[in-house]
């Protein structure tokens, strides 16, 4: 897809990356792990725009290599274009998410995952079943993760369901705001990343995402 933009005097070309997990019984549903591949042009992005692809690439690889397949297909989507504008998935979500499939939804949620200084919960949309449905998951950790409302004007078209009828949840990774210390800024380097911070990311989001997708029943589906 192509955009003009502000920071440049020509067009450029923003490539999403994708890759799918079949589900066993549900194929033509898909929960979506999404994050963006691009960063600003301070710093390295290695919390913003690096640890997202590896959270939503390796929580398949992790539920492959357990042998652990959901019911619904679980489909990596990396953004090319999300810093100069949100630009890349607005074709996406216009193509896809509002897609049916014998009058049933083709994407039944998007989960997004970006930097990770340890693990505070989930930042959920509506409907409110849906952040039920988190907070019991969150649940089964065992720990203090929480699930709190997203401000409505939070972002564009992704979260917004009522548009496109795909509840949205980011992992909220921001260890209670030191993420936001590093993001667009020389600091955030691979210095700034913590693998056992990581790790505890990965086994949440991984986690949470086999669950939504093996429901066998979605009390937030429309």
């Amino acid at each position: 897809m192509k955009r003009e933009n502000f920071a440049f005097s020509h067009s450029k070309i923003a490539y999403n990356v994708i890759g799918d997990y079949p589900g066993f019984e549900l194929p033509q549903e898909f929960l979506t792990l999404s994050a963006h591949l691009d960063n600003v042009i301070v710093g390295l992005g290695a919390q913003d725009g690096g640890v997202g692809p590896v959270l939503s690439v390796n929580a398949i690889r992790l539920l492959k290599h357990l042998n652990l397949k959901p019911r619904r297909t679980l489909t990596t989507t990396l953004w090319g274009s999300y810093e100069l504008g949100h630009v890349s998935f607005e074709d996406f979500i216009e193509q896809y998410y509002l897609k049916k499939v014998d009058g049933r939804e083709y994407h039944v949620t998007e989960m997004f995952a970006n930097g990770c200084f340890g693990v505070g919960g989930y930042l959920a949309s509506k409907p409110t079943s849906f952040r039920c449905v988190l907070y019991e998951i969150l649940n089964l950790f065992k720990t203090t993760y929480s699930v709190r409302k997203l401000n409505k004007n939070y972002s564009p078209k992704t979260i917004e369901p009522n548009k496109t009828g795909v509840p949205f949840t980011e992992l909220d990774g921001s260890g209670n705001g030191r993420l936001f210390w590093y993001y667009h800024t020389r600091a955030d380097t691979i210095d700034a990343v913590n693998p056992k911070n990581v790790d505890e990311c990965l086994a949440v989001y991984a986690a949470t995402a086999y669950i939504l997708a093996d429901l066998k029943n979605l009390p937030f589906r429309a």
